[in-house]
């Protein structure tokens, strides 16, 4: 696998006592909140301004401009336990209306195409190419219930 202009971010699908992994998985996105401050960089001031961190707002920037179609993630679950790794295939999405994944509201996401075991890591470790699902990974709108 070529690596040459591609970077390796990590990102988290929750922590110990919040568990996203299964929806990330199941729906080949990366998820990133909060998101009811509005799209990046909109939000940046007024989640500062309610207390957010400095280092929240950098994440919320790396997310939705540093990261590229083609850079792989590898998927956490707090700060020890790694999941999956995937690629990303789409751009950064937020959604004004509150949407739903089944099971976790969501309005900041990016399309990934996310290997759980079944092959996608051991790509990565043995240089074969990633097969990019792009074909599956439509917009995050297109696979989410709108809440009425």
């Amino acid at each position: 696998m070529d690596l040459t202009n591609k970077a390796i971010w990590q990102q988290a699908a929750g922590d110990t006592d919040r568990d996203y992994s299964e929806l990330c998985i199941k729906w080949d996105a990366i998820l990133n909140g909060p998101g009811h401050a509005g799209r990046w960089p909109d939000c940046a001031k007024p989640l500062l301004a309610a207390g957010w961190l400095p280092k929240k707002i950098a994440d919320l920037k790396c997310f939705a401009e540093d990261m590229t179609d083609g850079d792989l993630v590898v998927l956490r679950i707090g700060t020890a336990t790694v999941l999956a790794v995937g690629q990303i295939v789409g751009p950064y999405e937020w959604h004004a209306a509150e949407t739903r994944l089944p099971g976790l509201r969501v309005q900041r996401g990016r399309r990934c195409s996310i290997g759980n075991g079944s092959g996608m890591e051991a790509d990565l470790k043995s240089n074969i190419p990633l097969q990019r699902r792009a074909a599956r990974c439509p917009p995050l709108n297109s696979h989410v219930n709108r809440r009425n």
